[in-house]
């Protein structure tokens, strides 16, 4: 994975005349001239956008991860050189590697795996990984060309990411030019999970003056700065790839990573200078990467400024009740109701929760503004004995947990019991005219498992002057969608 060389401040030695796979790419390359494809790394762009995910926070993790950037060798190279604060400047003890040509079978095999016909194959190289704690490892580096466009891979895994495939060096530049970069991650609000993974790739394309990269990661969970040596090909030019791996605590906190390009004198190279010791020109380029904590806090802050506020009063939340199911009266043409002749027929007031059913003469529609916003068809008040007539509405809330409340009218009634899984029971507020509202949350989830199916019915029991009604609701679509103000 990393050879054992001289110390740092001399100039690598000379490497061996490219192999076998630098002809044949190099053959391929000229071949391309004849099939309208542009000279190496004259890529067409890959728009792909950063996949960062769906998220649901709490007790759940980012949904919609994909499979990114896996953490490269299992046996990673260990740090040799550590401080706090600044960047610690290299030591014949920092860690060393040498990017090394993949072999024609590794190349084979990441082209399958990646799903890539690898018509073209641009770079196929050996890459350090950033894989937290002060310790890096090593990942195969493949951009190849094929019939469906230009792909990149990691270890045999396609990535996704903002920019360009790294071309060709514009012609004037000192040691190299940023190009595209991607991130991915799968997070929870627990700081030692075992679980957290951020994957990343950061690319550039780098002139055939640079011998040596210096990348350097400083981790914010212990301010570690670690340093590791990357010697790259020999006069070959091309492109480099930054790949992050974090995995479970590692991840949790941010890493800063600066690299710092150098020439076969040992002397540093200006980064994005079109000459030579232009003054003034940036002698180094740096990326950070957002760890679980950062991104975490990220998502709450967001959700928070769209989540449902509990209203100021009784009166500020019937007022917002009638403007939400009038807005929505004028585009859904609903059986007549009258939202400002409607009176409040019974609520649901504390801290956690507000609710209320507004009721017009025989008609009446149920609202919930916390934790979770929406409301109820119009409905015609009748016998409210049907099973259809204790139907409830589920909702995740935004920041982890979810709501279930339910709305009806029932002549006579003195109270309504819902006995949800797990032995929890909430009773409804009874209003007048035998209206009640139900309302409960939790911070977790009423059931186990995606397949609500599964989850243990809910038991309904409704007391009347004339006697006790029970139901036992399963749930499906037709029982946990009584909203109509948006989708299940």
């Amino acid at each position: 994975m990393s050879d054992p060389v001289d110390p740092i401040d001399r100039p690598p030695a000379t490497r061996p005349a490219p192999d076998h796979l630098r002809e044949r790419i190099a053959a391929e390359l000229r071949d391309s001239e004849g099939r309208g494809l542009r000279p190496r790394h004259a890529l067409a762009p890959l728009a792909a956008a950063i996949l960062i995910v769906a998220v649901v926070i709490g007790a759940t993790r980012f949904s919609g991860r994909t499979d990114a950037v896996p953490a490269g060798s299992p046996s990673a190279i260990p740090s040799g050189s550590a401080s706090t604060g600044t960047a610690p400047s290299p030591t014949p003890d920092s860690p060393r590697f040498v990017t090394r040509e993949l072999t024609e079978t590794e190349i084979s095999a990441d082209l399958a795996t990646c799903g890539v016909d690898g018509r073209l194959v641009v770079d196929a190289l050996t890459m350090p990984t950033i894989v937290g704690g002060g310790r890096f490892g090593s990942a195969r580096y493949l951009i190849a060309q094929g019939k469906d466009g230009t792909a990149l891979c990691v270890d045999g895994k396609q990535q996704e990411w903002d920019g360009d495939v790294p071309e060709a060096l514009p012609k004037g530049y000192d040691a190299a030019s940023r190009g595209g970069s991607g991130s991915s991650a799968s997070c929870s609000d627990d700081p030692g999970d075992p679980q957290h993974q951020v994957d990343g790739l950061w690319t550039w394309s780098v002139s055939d003056r640079v011998r040596q990269i210096r990348l350097t990661a400083t981790s914010g969970a212990s301010d570690r700065a670690s340093t590791i040596v990357v010697d790259t090909r020999q006069g070959g030019g091309g492109t480099f790839g930054a790949i992050v791996a974090l995995r479970g605590p590692g991840a949790w906190k941010d890493v800063a990573v600066e690299l710092r390009f150098l020439g076969a004198d040992g002397r540093t190279l200006g980064v994005e200078s079109r000459a030579t010791g232009q003054k003034g020109a940036a002698t180094t380029d740096s990326f950070e990467v957002q760890g679980c904590q950062t991104l975490m806090a990220e998502q709450a802050q967001e959700n928070g400024a769209d989540a449902p506020k509990r209203p100021a009063s009784d009166d500020a939340g019937v007022a917002t009740c009638r403007t939400m199911i009038t807005t929505w009266a004028e585009t859904a043409d609903p059986t007549d109701f009258d939202p400002e002749a409607a009176t409040v027929a019974a609520t649901v007031s504390t801290s956690k929760q507000w609710g209320t059913v507004l009721a017009d003469g025989d008609r009446y529609v149920g609202c919930s503004l916390f934790p979770t916003a929406e409301f109820t068809g119009v409905r015609t008040a009748g016998a409210g004995t049907k099973k259809k007539d204790f139907g409830w509405a589920l909702n995740p809330i935004d920041g982890g947990g979810e709501t279930l409340w339910a709305a009806g009218r029932l002549p006579g009634v003195r109270s309504v019991t819902y006995e949800l899984p797990g032995g929890r029971t909430e009773k409804a507020a009874v209003g007048r005219e035998g209206h009640w509202l139900m309302m409960a949350r939790t911070t977790t989830s009423f059931g186990s498992g995606d397949d609500v199916s599964g989850w243990p019915p809910v038991e309904v029991t409704a007391v009347t002057a004339t006697g006790t009604v029970r139901w036992t609701i399963g749930w499906s679509e037709k029982t946990m969608c009584n909203q109509v103000s948006h989708g299940c």
